[in-house]
């Protein structure tokens, strides 16, 4: 019996996690497959491992302290994981609902283009938000050569996609990958480790696909009260851009030695000087509306 095991981490989001678990139980798997779920609960304090546990009890729960976060959390799961040696990992992100053919769709385009382009791939699948609408998470490109670390999404297709980075929601990694490339890197604090884990892959020769269609919903998260958020104090805003759940700069600074090499001091800098200046002429603009109303009165 070949197994898939299903990598989560969470916090006190006690019914998002019970969907995602209600979604990925109901998937029919291949005949010769079945689920092994490690699922990292990093402190919550609203019950959900025990929740979990009363509906799921063969899901494998490990708690952590509330300082691992997405990339540590998956990072600590991934070690477990990888005990009963399994044929495939698969990243789901807890509040992502997989669509009840996911896991099909997903084997089925690792064997067909596996076979048919005689190349290994990691594949991705993309999410569309809860009205089935607007595509919120999947495979990423570049902007430019440029501006090769900002990324934007593949639009939706009927056909596979090559890419080149990948939203960490849905992603199913086949063995041979994970044996050479590993799990996430434990340095980054948070986000980052799965556009790095997606750079090191194809570095090490592998391709990461898309499948075709959407396998999943997940929504989009608000900018409202992030460092998007243009009615916040400058203050404000800088804190939560330097925050680990945006691009805190010790992060940052590893991904961008990794991966940028001699030019990394470039790419180290930009988005901090970039955002400064936005947060500036914000406050700017603001300021200039208050004095407009001020005269108009």
């Amino acid at each position: 019996m070949k197994k898939i095991a299903v990598l989560l981490t969470c916090y006190n989001r006690r019914a998002k996690t019970l969907a995602c678990l209600r979604a990925l139980f109901c998937n029919t798997l291949p005949e010769g497959f079945q689920l092994q779920v490690v699922l990292v609960d990093d402190g919550s304090t609203d019950g959900t491992s025990e929740a979990v546990l009363q509906e799921f009890p063969l899901v494998d729960i490990h708690r952590g302290n509330g300082s691992l976060f997405w990339n540590r959390g998956m990072h600590m799961a991934h070690q477990i994981a990888i005990v009963s040696n399994p044929e495939f990992l698969l990243w789901l992100n807890d509040d992502t609902e997989l669509e009840s053919n996911a896991l099909i769709n997903l084997l089925t385009t690792y064997t067909q283009e596996t076979a048919s382009k005689g190349k290994l791939f990691i594949v991705v699948g993309a999410t569309l938000d809860t009205s089935f609408s607007t595509l919120t998470y999947g495979g990423l490109r570049s902007r430019s050569r440029i501006r090769r670390f900002n990324y934007v999404r593949l639009p939706l297709s009927n056909s596979t996609q090559e890419c080149e980075a990948m939203n960490g929601n849905i992603v199913l990694i086949p063995k041979i990958v994970y044996q050479t490339v590993g799990a996430v890197d434990p340095a980054f604090e948070h986000a980052m480790g799965d556009i790095d884990y997606a750079l090191r892959a194809r570095a090490a020769g592998f391709h990461i696909l898309v499948a075709s269609g959407f396998q999943g919903r997940c929504a989009a998260n608000s900018a409202k009260e992030t460092f998007q958020d243009s009615t916040l104090p400058p203050s404000i805003r800088w804190k939560k851009f330097v925050d680990r759940k945006c691009l805190p700069p010790s992060s940052w600074r590893h991904f961008v030695k990794r991966h940028a090499h001699a030019s990394w001091p470039l790419y180290f800098y930009y988005p901090y000087i970039s955002f400064a200046a936005r947060i500036l002429r914000d406050h700017i603009s603001r300021v200039s509306n208050r004095l407009a109303k001020f005269d108009s009165i």
